[in-house]
């Protein structure tokens, strides 16, 4: 059976990434992440899309691309096929690089968008303090500080980084990614069981009782304090769904933690 044709918006911003298979590096080298920001300059002369921010990671990529004329897809598709061969042929290997097709998430406020640049310059945070998030060099947010963006990548959207240089400037615009990947297991859920409508309360009670929602939450009180917060989300929970409902959207929240967070952290 063909797979289903991913739906995107003209016009809006996405929220792109992709994995590597079984978490495997996708960028060995730096020559590798230089390689994939030459293809996504090319890739914004051959395709009508704007690319807004982004990083690349070890194993992993994030983009925020704005699709100008529907042919976001075809951006994606070409950047990542040609990346795919030029690493094989480097590295004498074959075979799918990328776990699967890429994943999207369509922007649809202003709100969002800005914790969405939050949440991808945050990403070197497993190893580089805050502070010096801006000096990671393959993400955008040290072109935003510095004030010299690549000619190739779009800014009228993003916040004002312009001059932020000590690290309490850049705390400021950096709180916290906690929020945005509560909303983005909220539209997940939402998606993934629509019959349920599920409020934001329902997302953050079944983040606190999963196994890896200690990592998310980061919590800093008392162990007495974690586990009145435990109690009450469990209570919250047992009101509004049944236990096979609990355990089903548990595990769900479990698969997409495990997809979604640093990989150094679900190794502590």
């Amino acid at each position: 059976m063909a797979r289903t044709k991913r739906q995107t918006y003209d016009k809006c911003f996405h929220h792109v990434m992709n994995r590597g298979r079984r978490k495997e590096p996708i960028f060995k080298d730096d020559s590798d992440y230089r390689v994939f920001l030459d293809l996504l300059s090319k890739g914004t002369k051959r395709f009508p899309t704007e690319i807004h921010a982004y990083c690349l990671m070890g194993n992993h990529f994030h983009l925020i691309v704005r699709n100008v004329d529907g042919e976001m897809n075809w951006f994606i598709h070409w950047v990542v096929g040609q990346y795919v061969k030029v690493f094989n042929q480097k590295y004498e290997i074959d075979g799918p690089l990328f776990r699967d097709r890429y994943k999207s998430t369509v922007v649809d406020s202003e709100e969002y968008l800005v914790h969405l640049f939050n949440y991808v310059h945050r990403n070197p945070l497993a190893f580089l303090p805050e502070h010096q998030l801006h000096t990671y060099p393959f993400s955008s947010l040290g072109k935003y500080v510095n004030g010299c963006p690549d000619a190739w990548l779009s800014t009228y959207a993003a916040p004002s980084f312009s001059g932020l240089n000590s690290a309490i400037e850049v705390g400021a615009v950096y709180r916290s990614d906690s929020e945005l990947m509560i909303d983005d297991l909220h539209r997940h859920l939402g998606e993934l069981c629509s019959g349920m409508n599920l409020a934001k309360e329902d997302v953050e009670a079944l983040v606190r009782v999963s196994d890896y929602g200690h990592l998310l939450t980061g919590d800093q009180v008392s162990e007495s304090t974690t586990r009145k917060r435990l109690q009450r989300a469990r209570g919250r929970l047992t009101k509004r769904f049944t236990e096979e409902q609990e355990l089903e959207l548990t595990d769900s929240v479990t698969t997409w933690l495990v997809g979604h967070l640093p990989p150094s952290l679900l190794s502590h």
